[in-house]
């Protein structure tokens, strides 16, 4: 599904839904879908879907290999002192999946201590280095991972 956007020159230009681009941004929900309905198939059963893979993706990760390559090389194009809301309209203009993308989140992901130019946040780099991999808390513990790491800080 794509949304209708008529540019400032009145021309029209198609988007990506937010959907289209949250998926395109974590591919790892389709490929494990598409291995769970062949096993299925191959299983002789029928593949249904549950109730989380039937929903569409919302959450994008502009940090993921698809996008944040491009958001960096605009950012590193960028002349004189740093304009967010400048570099938010020539990723829009590259790309029409960047019009899902705030201004405020280009500016959370800024390192605050360089004015002279877009520098971005360690916190930021180091995310962007995890790729397509999931950024959350770890919930799910091992016992015996645990009780040895627990034994070998008490030696």
């Amino acid at each position: 599904m794509t949304t209708k956007i008529v540019a400032k020159s009145n021309q029209e230009v198609y988007a990506p839904s937010r959907a289209d681009v949250a998926a395109a941004s974590r591919p790892k929900k389709a490929i494990l879908a598409g291995a769970k309905q062949r096993k299925n198939e191959k299983e002789g059963k029928v593949h249904k879907l549950t109730k989380k893979e039937s929903e569409p993706p919302k959450n994008i990760n502009w940090k993921s290999p698809t996008y944040w390559p491009l958001i960096d090389q605009t950012a590193k194009e960028q002349v004189g002192k740093p304009n967010i809301s400048e570099l938010l309209r020539q990723l829009r203009r590259k790309d029409g999946c960047f019009i899902h993308l705030r201004q405020q989140r280009l500016s959370e992901w800024r390192d605050q201590s360089d004015k002279e130019k877009i520098k971005w946040s360690k916190k930021t780099l180091d995310e962007v280095q995890k790729g397509f991999l999931p950024g959350g808390i770890e919930t799910r513990f091992n016992i015996f991972v645990s009780l040895l790491k627990l034994q070998s800080t008490s030696c």
